[in-house]
């Protein structure tokens, strides 16, 4: 699995769906999110609530979605949460 490295460092939840996932960030039950397979507005929710309280969304390589144009999301990785939980993810996505 892709998150292998994470799991060594962080302890690893999944509500198995995109709103569960979200709920425990936003309810500080989870410090961060990790997305693929992404309908483009539940991308849209997810970068308008968390950083609508301080955090941070980016796609696997660390970029911030802020001004990205998506056609299309169902390929598309997004890690969202803590600013300093996502970018551990991202280092550790990426090694």
């Amino acid at each position: 699995s892709e998150y292998r490295s994470i799991s060594k460092k962080l302890f690893i939840r999944n509500e198995g769906s995109t709103v569960g996932n979200l709920r425990n960030v936003l309810a500080n039950v989870a410090a961060a999110m990790a997305l693929r397979q992404n309908k483009i507005e539940e991308v849209g929710a997810i970068y308008g609530l968390i950083t609508g309280v301080g955090g941070g969304v980016v796609d696997s390589s660390g970029r911030e979605l802020g001004n990205k144009l998506l056609r299309d999301a169902s390929n598309f990785q997004v890690l969202a949460g803590v600013p300093s939980t996502v970018k551990l993810m991202v280092r550790n996505l990426n090694d």
